[in-house]
């Protein structure tokens, strides 16, 4: 998915241009007819017959998504700053929602940036992190939909209590 999420950002984003970057079909096209017999175009669908997502239609959504995270979570202070690019052609990023959790905190936090551009999230950090402690956050759009997920690891990697030999 990485690869994908590389290509698609240096065709389709950068040099705005994009071929073949189209679903052609969501859904796996197959029909049991009373007979017995298997009909349609096949499993090659984002959503299976049953409307449930494959893995595919979480990498195209990653894709496709209209925000773009850091891989890396920097803390200064006693905050955690996030680069967010915008993504959107029309809307701002402080019209989506930002939702951040670690263990059991949570809190909602803000970010502006116009269509296109980049910003910062600050995600204040007013309690101590544990070593294998992750930040967990949720990008909902206008629309109350998920539009991104990204999880970061704030503390030291726990070492396994067993080593293997």
């Amino acid at each position: 998915m990485a690869r994908a999420t590389r290509v698609h950002d240096e065709i389709g984003w950068r040099r705005y241009i994009s071929c073949g970057g189209d679903i052609w079909a969501g859904i796996d096209d197959i029909f049991f007819l009373p007979s017995g017999r298997i009909v349609g175009y096949g499993p090659w669908g984002i959503i299976d017959e049953w409307r449930r997502p494959k893995p595919e239609y979480w990498e195209v959504k990653k894709v496709y998504s209209p925000v773009r995270v850091t891989e890396k979570a920097y803390r200064k202070g006693r905050y955690i700053a996030l680069r967010v690019q915008n993504r959107e052609l029309f809307t701002n990023l402080s019209e989506l929602r930002f939702v951040w959790s670690v263990g059991n905190r949570r809190g909602l936090a803000h970010c502006e940036a116009s269509p296109g551009s980049v910003g910062f999230l600050r995600i204040p950090i007013r309690f101590s992190v544990r070593d294998g402690d992750s930040l967990l956050l949720k990008v909902f759009s206008p629309l109350h939909y998920l539009a991104d997920i990204y999880a970061f690891p704030l503390g030291k990697r726990p070492t396994p209590s067993v080593m293997y030999q």
